[in-house]
């Protein structure tokens, strides 16, 4: 005998999730120098930690690429 298999509701993005997709459409390919200002020459594909939000509890962190002007690859909530 086969039971059904019930319906489950998709759940809406949490705030953690919405954070990261906001960050990312604002920040990703900007040059790093509209972010913050004086980063010395970094190894690429390095972080910037750059503030808690606290109402999503992300660890605000952007990848980058090194460049004379590095260029914001990817954000991630930490």
């Amino acid at each position: 005998m086969l039971a059904g298999c019930a319906q489950v509701a998709p759940q809406p993005p949490s705030r953690r999730e919405l954070r990261e997709a906001e960050m990312n459409r604002r920040w990703r390919n900007q040059p790093l120098s509209e972010l913050v200002a004086g980063i010395p020459g970094n190894p690429e594909g390095l972080a910037v930690v750059y503030g808690l939000d606290v109402a999503s509890g992300c660890i605000d962190a952007f990848a980058f690429t090194e460049a004379d002007d590095p260029v914001i690859r990817l954000y991630h909530c930490r």
